[in-house]
């Protein structure tokens, strides 16, 4: 069947959306731009907007033109609460796309003492957006702008929203890696970021798909930022372009493969994800309910992990803009981590949110981005921001790491 991964009872305040069944048979979400539902590759119903699949009404059935197949409602069980597991030390890894990249390259920098590797796909340089380069744009800072703090900008200034992806040109580079190193004194401190030395043994796998919307410099300038900040670039760096190739670049499979180092044996994906992605509640890691989370978020947790007595390790996973409605049960990085005892976490952030009520600023997050240009605060790339440490207290109860960081 088309899956969808959940519905919601009329009185929930999540019900906000209009549909419009066409005569020719389009599905047309009114409020979304009116764009329409339709099959992505994994048979998951999305919307698109190309308004160029069917449907039809069979015996009280929503069936899909083009493949024959009624449209469902996945239950991925009942809300669990995250386990404290037997993770290994130094076996935390991040990854994301986009705005999910910039995320995971955060989460490495400040957590380094225990978040070992990254994959980062369309992921621009740590704390590239807000930070001035000689050969920025300047603008005036005001209530609208979507950089609200300005590292070195003059009083009243700001930068352009996105430069670092669409002006790459304009990074100075060898800047990147001294705000990691300094902005908490040498050797760092917990609360605001790991002492960047602990980055020298990591590997980092770094690729470039979104080939339309940015020139392609930003993935290069975040090779060199950890070419300046690892022993062996040659050996622990990999970067792919995947808009100069037209070989078929699996991330996952480069992610899991390098990241993991050449001391891990790391075993083929299994035919199929014979485990189940979790629904667990994200409440109790949650200080600030304004910042866009939402209640509950997934976590892919093989069977296997559940005893202690096995070590297993974690990936963080983060999603691009746009919030994250479901996980396949069937994504290849799941058959990967059933074959390597590999927890997959997937955070999540609403797609709308009102955060701008409380965070003026704050449009990029309000519409399911990670904080990834200061909207929520000047310190969001460190460990205190507020993304940043809400996702890390789900992590550090997964790893048994609450005490990690206290003073």
């Amino acid at each position: 069947p088309l899956q969808v991964y959940q519905c919601h009872a009329l009185s929930d305040p999540q019900v906000n959306q209009k549909w419009k069944f066409t005569k020719e048979g389009l599905i047309v979400a009114q409020q979304d731009g009116n764009r329409c539902a339709g099959a992505d590759s994994d048979g998951f119903l999305r919307l698109h907007s190309a308004c160029d699949q069917k449907f039809s009404l069979k015996a009280g059935n929503l069936v899909h033109a083009a493949t024959g197949k009624c449209v469902t409602v996945m239950n991925p069980g009942p809300v669990v609460e995250l386990p404290q597991l037997n993770i290994i030390k130094g076996g935390i890894y991040s990854q994301g796309g986009s705005s999910g990249g910039d995320m995971a390259i955060q989460f490495h920098i400040a957590f380094s003492k225990h978040v070992t590797g990254v994959c980062g796909n369309d992921a621009q340089p740590y704390h590239c957006a807000v930070t001035r380069f000689p050969g920025d744009y300047l603008l005036p800072q005001t209530e609208e702008s979507s950089v609200p703090h300005c590292y070195g900008c003059p009083d009243g200034m700001t930068v352009l929203y996105d430069k670092c992806k669409n002006h790459p040109q304009n990074v100075d580079v060898g800047m990147l890696p001294d705000y990691p190193r300094r902005v908490c004194g040498d050797g760092g401190k917990p609360g605001c970021i790991d002492d960047a030395a602990n980055i020298y043994d990591d590997y980092v796998y770094l690729s470039r798909g979104e080939c339309r919307t940015y020139i392609g410099g930003a993935e290069v300038n975040t090779l060199a930022m950890y070419g300046m900040m690892t022993t062996d670039p040659e050996t622990q760096l990999k970067y792919i372009d995947k808009c100069a190739t037209e070989e078929d670049v699996d991330d996952d499979k480069e992610c899991i493969t390098h990241v993991m180092g050449p001391k891990v044996k790391v075993n083929p994906p299994a035919a199929t994800a014979s485990s189940r992605v979790k629904y667990f509640n994200m409440m109790p890691f949650i200080t600030d309910y304004n910042i866009g989370f939402e209640s509950t978020a997934f976590a892919y947790i093989p069977d296997a992990c559940y005893n202690t007595t096995t070590a297993c390790r974690a990936l963080v996973k983060f999603h691009g803009c746009g919030g994250n409605d479901g996980v396949d049960q069937e994504s290849p990085i799941h058959r990967w981590a059933e074959t390597n005892n590999l927890v997959v976490l997937y955070p999540r952030i609403k797609k709308n949110s009102n955060v701008t009520r409380t965070y003026p600023n704050s449009y990029e997050i309000s519409r399911g981005c990670w904080d990834g240009y200061g909207q929520l605060s000047e310190s969001y790339a460190l460990q205190n921001g507020e993304h940043m440490a809400t996702v890390w207290r789900m992590v550090a109860r997964l790893a048994g790491l609450e005490d990690a960081y206290k003073q």
